[in-house]
């Protein structure tokens, strides 16, 4: 991100009035700081994941690697984020999602014919012991 382009959403973030949810300043935040804060976020309301050591373990990830995600001095790659998604049992694009509430994750909704297509999916890749749906 240039300079100019940091300072514009900065200025933005500080203009914005204190709303709950998505703000506009907060939409701009990149992709690294979200993450970091929805990581702290599900770590905080995690019975059995409120240690860096806890997480790393579970995400098959070093300790030292969640830490710097979690500081946001380290901006992780899509099989990071799969693996950490993973431990908590979320999908990847949501540890994206700026102001994650992790009691109320969101979801997409699909559409009859998607669901009645993905239930198809499902049943076909079950049959041969490809998939199970969890």
């Amino acid at each position: 991100m240039s300079p100019m382009m940091r300072h514009s959403c900065l200025s933005v973030k500080a203009r914005m009035p204190h709303t709950k949810g998505p703000t506009i300043g907060r939409l701009l935040d990149m992709p690294h700081v979200v993450l970091a804060d929805n990581l702290a976020r599900l770590m905080a309301n995690s019975l059995d994941m409120k240690s860096q050591r806890a997480v790393a373990k579970r995400a098959d990830m070093d300790q030292r690697t969640v830490g710097r995600i979690l500081n946001q001095e380290h901006s992780p790659n899509l099989e990071q984020i799969a693996k950490l998604a993973e431990a908590f049992d979320l999908m990847p694009w949501q540890m994206l999602v700026p102001d994650l509430d992790p009691k109320d994750p969101p979801t997409i909704q699909l559409s009859r014919t998607e669901a009645e297509m993905y239930t198809r999916l499902v049943k076909t890749a079950s049959e041969f012991g490809h998939f199970s749906d969890r």
